[in-house]
């Protein structure tokens, strides 16, 4: 997903399904140059995790755990955007079980800038 604007807010709802697995992994990548923050909220408005992605941490994930008597949940996603590139300004969100997180956040889709080699104020 891509930026249009620094500030720019967009939202998601997402459907868990517990099913197979107790602890989901919510996952935010910052695949461009452009900074971002997420909020997850569950069905009841309960926020549930805070992600941010920046230059030094440019993957981020929490665990959330099954609710009570529920089979699958659905949560809320509110990324904004921080800081704003023009030219690489896109972000991926993963979310499945929590065992395959590191598969989630791995692969050529997930490859994220390496800024102390490509950042000219940081050479």
């Amino acid at each position: 997903m891509v930026w249009p604007a620094k500030g720019e807010i967009k939202n998601y709802i997402v459907r868990v399904d517990y099913s197979s697995f107790d602890t989901a992994a919510i996952c935010l990548v910052r695949t461009g140059k452009s900074d971002a923050e997420m909020t997850v909220t569950d069905s009841s408005g309960n926020k549930v995790a805070s992600l941010t992605s920046n230059s030094t941490y440019a993957r981020s994930w929490k665990f959330v755990d099954k609710p009570t008597d529920a089979a699958f949940e659905d949560y809320t996603i509110m990324v904004k955007s921080t800081t704003y590139n023009s030219t690489q300004n896109s972000f991926r969100i993963c979310i499945g079980n929590k065992a395959d997180t590191e598969t989630m956040l791995s692969g050529k889709e997930n490859a994220v800038w390496l800024n102390r080699y490509t950042e000219s104020s940081r050479n």
